[in-house]
């Protein structure tokens, strides 16, 4: 979460003790870490320090900077140590709290982060940073609840926070809260019509919510969400099994046909395709994709067994009595009977 640096005026409102030329070195420093941070060059940052400190070292905010840049680049233990240097001298500071907070996070040390957060939150009450990083606390610590809280109270701060919206589908969806999933993701598409995954994450909420309506509806945003690009298998492996729970078995078999596209050599999705035939009355179709079930070497006795029962009904559909017997010898067979 990027923070500007103090600004000029409120640096040099502290300057007021220094004598003439430590504030000239101080202005100097001002100067010089303004143009480090607009190129966003952290390593100057932490390389200047010895050098400021020496010139200045009265002059407390070079901690803050050096913990800033070492945030930046992730050396998060150096970042605490120098954050809390600087907010020890000077308390004053709200973004270093955050900065610190940030660092703690990144330790995986989230007690200290929410203390450090508590403190940025009651200096900056209307700042949803502070919110989403006690989310991303809680969220290190899988408590679920705080982090709906959190995000919650970013939403209530900034109601067209896209993110957000999906931050808290995904989180009521890790508790199986269904609709609370799909309320959210209503909102986040209403933001943002076009995103695909958003319609493919309110699909599966609805599909698991396993009602008629809502395993129709799951169909008709897999098909938004594939509409807008998203033609991986997953999507195609759900739609199927929405087409299934309906009984839409030509739907199912498009499904298939879309899977194998995908990867010719599933053995599993040859099977349901065979199956979806067969359940279609269309045996002479369903027979080939149950003979390359039964003909791999690629799929367990318990799979082939399934297939042989399907390719054995449908041979005595198509009055092919000695194929029917053929294959419940087969399934004999790799039974042990």
């Amino acid at each position: 979460m990027k923070k500007t640096v103090l600004t000029l005026a409120l640096i040099i409102s502290s300057m007021t003790l220094f004598a003439q030329s430590e504030e000239e070195n101080t202005i100097k420093w001002i100067n010089t870490y303004s143009e480090y941070n607009n190129a966003q060059n952290w390593d100057a940052m932490i390389q200047n320090f010895d050098q400021c400190i020496k010139e200045i070292p009265s002059w407390d905010f070079a901690y803050y900077y050096k913990g800033m840049a070492e945030y930046h680049k992730k050396d998060y233990a150096n970042a605490v140590k120098d954050l809390n240097t600087f907010t020890s001298k000077i308390d004053s500071v709200s973004a270093a709290y955050l900065f610190l907070a940030q660092s703690y996070n990144g330790l995986k040390q989230t007690d200290k982060a929410l203390e450090t957060l508590a403190l940025y939150t009651q200096k900056e009450p209307e700042d949803k940073n502070g919110y989403i990083e006690m989310a991303n606390s809680y969220i290190q610590m899988k408590d679920y609840d705080n982090y709906i809280q959190m995000m919650n109270k970013v939403v209530s701060l900034d109601p067209k926070n896209e993110s957000a919206y999906k931050n808290l589908a995904s989180a009521y969806g890790m508790q199986k809260k269904w609709q609370e999933s799909i309320d959210n993701l209503n909102k986040a598409i209403e933001l943002n019509p076009q995103n695909a995954d958003y319609y493919f994450d309110r699909a599966t909420a609805n599909y698991s919510i396993k009602t008629p309506e809502s395993v129709k509806a799951a169909v008709e945003d897999f098909d938004k969400a594939e509409q807008l690009g998203k033609t991986d298998a997953k999507l195609y492996n759900y739609k199927y099994a929405c087409h299934s729970v309906l009984k839409d078995y030509k739907g199912a078999i498009e499904d298939c046909n879309k899977l194998l596209e995908i990867n010719p050599e599933d053995m599993t999705v040859t099977y349901y395709r065979g199956d979806a035939n067969y359940k279609l009355q269309q045996f002479k179709e369903a027979i080939p994709d149950l003979d390359k079930v039964i003909a791999s070497d690629k799929v367990d006795n318990r799979v082939k067994i399934n297939a042989l029962n399907r390719r054995g009904a449908c041979k005595q559909k198509l009055n092919d009595l000695k194929g029917a017997q053929a294959d419940m010898e087969m399934i004999k067979k790799l039974q042990g009977k």
